[in-house]
């Protein structure tokens, strides 16, 4: 991994955090909600528990607390002894709150991925690649891979190794990210996958064992369709500190309940995403010709929110706000596409939130609700103006038309030399046609996935394709498929598979 030093403030934030430990100070370690932040949350509070410090692990209850510090989670954090804060993933937009929180006798060291503010926190140390005094270009890290960073860092100044494990948590939260998996990102990915197939953290391999599914087989894939789901799951049904809980854990048995909740709250949080897309569905029909999809509602669960924005980004390639609407204040998740930048839209009409924050591609906001209005037609304005002229077909980029006995087991060994795969390093599509289905069932809890058995020229293969259970139409005998190549590892043994990513009948043509 690259130098930690090279970060604006790591210095700072390690002679703090050394400071603190050497005196016996009470640290707690505060993340964000999702998958990233509650990974951050986990390595650094495992890091500094490690290294002998008391540590007091917070994550904030999506709906209630909101993204980012707030002033009743720091004054009970005082209440319980805490006399620094470490913020994983969050912090930097904080001025307020790391305000109180000095006034109240604590210092702030915060690492965090997102955009500073014109005006910083008052914190012992900022921790961000995009810091004003950063000398380097901005590091595509997540914010789970700043705080191992800070752990990289702090075991750097004691002369002392990064435990391999740690890279797992790493893998995780920067695979649900969606971060650019190129650079150093690729490379610690790579290191955590491989860690997490033959030596699992007590938390990782509870969940995994409750998903039924095998350590040894962990790819990417499996982290963005099993792992990263369910511990999302917690944050947006109940609270992220049940994930934090399986993850902090110190053997299997101790995690086992936790992670055995969390494959419940998963089943509810599909249930979820499907009946508040059904319930939208409507709204953004209506909308299928504007350049933007505005939809608000009332009683739509605010953690499933992003999700359903995702399914309206899916099927119609068009950015996509989904409001919580609430008498008061509502809150709203973004999701975008490549053409539109989803955050910089959010900044022009910066004034009528009364908070705001995320990504290029994934965004959030409180407002007033009375302002819902205001808002849906300047976000209209704005994509008019950015998408005008472009073709917002939905597509999927083919890198070859293929038979599929073209492919050896040589074929998967090169496609796997280019892995892990993900946002930025995409694995390689193929198409290929009058593919005959010869057996189709839909899988998983609620019937969402779709299990293939297939043949093209005499040659059998299993194919999965992930959430189009529904979209199936029983009696399909020959299709085009639309594909990556993928592998089963079970018991040693390796079967190769296709990993569906469309498919439409066969026209016969």
């Amino acid at each position: 991994m690259e130098d930690p030093f090279l970060l604006p403030d790591m210095d700072r934030a390690v002679r703090r955090l050394n400071q603190a430990i050497t005196a016996g100070e009470t640290i707690a370690v505060y993340g964000d909600f999702d998958a990233d932040g509650v990974t951050g949350c986990a390595v650094v509070s495992i890091a500094l528990e490690r290294l002998g410090a008391r540590v007091l692990p917070y994550i904030p209850h999506r709906v209630d607390e909101g993204h980012g510090l707030n002033a009743d989670a720091i004054m009970d954090l005082r209440e319980r002894g805490a006399n620094l804060i470490v913020t994983v993933d969050c912090g930097v937009t904080d001025v307020a709150e790391v305000g109180l929180a000095r006034e109240l006798g604590m210092e702030t060291i915060i690492t965090d991925h997102h955009v500073p503010p014109a005006v910083l926190p008052d914190a012992v140390a900022i921790v961000d690649p995009r810091h004003p005094k950063a000398t380097m270009a901005p590091s595509p890290l997540a914010g789970v891979g700043l705080g191992l960073k800070l752990v990289q860092a702090l075991h750097q100044h004691l002369q002392s190794p990064v435990p391999q494990q740690f890279l797992q948590l790493a893998a995780i939260g920067t695979i649900a990210d969606l971060v650019p998996l190129e650079g150093e990102n690729r490379q610690l990915v790579a290191q955590g996958l491989a860690s997490l197939r033959s030596d699992p953290l007590p938390g990782v391999q509870a969940i995994l064992d409750a998903a039924g599914v095998d350590a040894a087989t962990v790819d990417a894939e499996v982290v963005s369709f099993v792992l990263a789901p369910r511990i999302n799951a917690a944050g947006r049904v109940e609270h992220a500190a049940l994930a934090l809980k399986a993850l902090l854990a110190h053997d299997v048995d101790e995690a086992m309940p936790s992670a055995q909740e969390l494959e419940q709250l998963n089943i509810q949080r599909r249930a979820l995403t499907k009946g508040t897309t059904d319930q939208i569905w409507p709204q953004a029909e209506a909308q299928r010709n504007r350049s933007l999809l505005f939809v608000a509602d009332e009683d739509l669960p605010a953690g499933i929110v992003g999700l359903a924005a995702s399914r309206l980004v899916d099927a119609y390639y068009r950015p996509a706000v989904v409001v919580a609407k609430q008498k008061g204040l509502s809150k709203a998740s973004c999701r975008s596409i490549q053409e539109f930048n989803m955050i910089e839209a959010l900044t022009e009409c910066r004034d009528l939130f009364t908070r705001f924050g995320g990504h290029y591609m994934a965004a959030g906001f409180e407002i007033e609700t009375t302002l819902l209005p205001s808002l849906g037609e300047r976000l209209n304005a704005i994509a008019d103006n950015r998408l005008a002229g472009l073709d917002l077909t939905p597509s999927i980029d083919i890198d070859a038309e293929v038979s599929m006995g073209a492919f050896t087991r040589d074929t998967l060994q090169f496609i796997d030399s280019m892995a892990p795969f993900g946002a930025s390093n995409m694995a390689p599509t193929f198409l290929s046609r009058n593919v005959e289905i010869t057996e189709a069932r839909t899988i998983g809890a609620t019937g969402d996935h779709l299990l293939l058995n297939v043949r093209q020229d005499g040659n059998p293969w299993k194919a999965i394709a992930f959430g189009m259970g529904e979209g199936w139409v029983e009696g399909t005998e020959r299709v085009d498929l639309v594909y990556s190549l993928g592998v089963d590892r079970w018991k040693g043994q390796e079967t190769l598979r296709l990993m569906v990513k469309d498919w439409r009948p066969h026209n016969g043509s």
